[in-house]
């Protein structure tokens, strides 16, 4: 069996695998999810029409036709890959998703829909731009390796593209994001090197896995603005511990609820980014402060629920005493810890309720954090009161 079929059978598997496993409930609503799973559909048509092509070389039987059948969709459509490409990096740029209209991606469309109409009239009318034919045998054509170099251009101009908005990814997939452009350039290289093996979609493939891993499952379980973990994955957590899961070591923990004070007037009077700022801020604050076993989750809106394994009263305490240190300190330097936070005009301030989980009272992971919910809302109560009297007082 040949080299080229049994990577390409391999590579075709994989797609199949990914684009399984990038089709589920929970990833298959992202504007992420869906321009992954457009570049995967892309790869495989290729994948399956590349083996198609080689298959039938020199035949001139109806092999030999679909070989001619599978070389023109490959010649024609591969630079849609950068395309696709471009667009599922463009996701992570801005939350509206992709609109195709930035130069670069006017200038990636631009050269596959060039290419598409070059290797269409390259078919039709047996001109050799890329490619011909003589006694039925593919034959490069003279403009083979320009079309070539352009095509590996493509992922150099992505990648820097992408190296140049990396500001606008959020940090925990920026590295990953970066690489793929340049796995993908890596693979287009092999392939000039070694035309035989089709190397550049397994290469394409291959970055696809590392995007899966890294970035497109770690999604599923992650609030994209904070970097910390959703209510799937709280609710998650949660349930495995009051069912006494074998995951964890024990079932002696217990949860904080912090919620922001004020946290409408911080959008109110600096803007939405702002606000979006201020959760950050909370969400390094939450990492620096607490331990690093300990499940920090954006809950919703402002709400934030810390999951603590193997702790008791005292040290649940101690816990949210540091958290209150760490805001005061943020407050007054902008800074934290090992963090280094930019200057706010804002102060954050903050309710919390914690509490132990206590089996005797047999609660549902939903009715434990509405127990906590309770014990923060009483002290955002306080806090909201204290304000009223300190403008009354003012007033006086």
């Amino acid at each position: 069996m040949q080299a080229w079929l049994i990577l390409n059978a391999y590579t075709a598997v994989l797609i199949c695998m990914l684009m399984f496993f990038n089709n589920r409930r929970e990833l298959r609503r992202s504007i992420q999810s869906h321009a992954f799973g457009q570049l995967l559909l892309m790869v495989l048509i290729l994948v399956v029409m590349d083996s198609l092509s080689r298959s039938g070389y020199g035949d001139d039987s109806v092999m030999g036709e679909l070989s001619i059948v599978g070389t023109y969709i490959v010649m024609a459509f591969h630079p849609f890959i950068y395309y696709f490409s471009l667009k599922y990096v463009n996701c992570w740029f801005d939350e509206e998703g992709y609109t195709g209209t930035d130069p670069v991606s006017l200038f990636v469309g631009g050269w596959a829909l060039i290419n598409f109409i070059l290797v269409t009239v390259n078919q039709l009318f047996d001109v050799p731009i890329f490619f011909t034919y003589e006694n039925g045998v593919y034959t490069r054509g003279t403009s083979y390796c320009a079309r070539g170099a352009i095509n590996l251009l493509l992922y150099l101009i992505i990648d820097f593209y992408v190296i140049y908005n990396r500001k606008r990814i959020n940090q925990l997939y920026r590295k990953v994001i970066i690489a793929f452009p340049l796995i993908c350039f890596a693979s287009g290289v092999g392939q000039a090197v070694y035309r035989d093996i089709p190397f550049q979609y397994g290469g394409v493939v291959f970055a696809c896995i590392a995007l899966y891993i890294y970035v497109q499952s770690r999604d599923i379980n992650e609030d994209y603005l904070t970097g910390a973990v959703n209510m799937r994955r709280i609710d998650y957590v949660l349930n495995m511990n009051i069912n006494g899961s074998r995951e964890f070591d024990d079932r002696n923990f217990g949860a904080v609820m912090i919620d922001i004070d004020f946290f409408k007037s911080i959008n109110d009077t600096w803007g939405h980014q702002a606000g979006d700022a201020a959760l950050q801020d909370l969400t390094s604050i939450l990492f620096d402060c607490f331990r690093k076993e300990d499940i920090i989750g954006r809950y919703g809106g402002d709400e934030f629920l810390v999951i603590m394994h193997n702790i008791d009263q005292d040290g649940m305490n101690l816990a949210v005493n540091r958290l209150d240190k760490c805001i005061d300190e943020f407050n007054s330097n902008g800074r934290t810890g090992t963090l280094s936070l930019h200057k706010r005009d804002y102060k954050l301030n903050i309710s919390v309720g914690a509490a132990l989980y206590d089996e005797a009272e047999k609660l549902t992971a939903s009715q434990f954090i509405k127990k906590v919910d309770a014990l923060m809302y009483e002290e955002k109560q306080r806090h909201h009161m204290e304000k009223t009297d300190a403008i009354d007082v003012d007033c006086i």
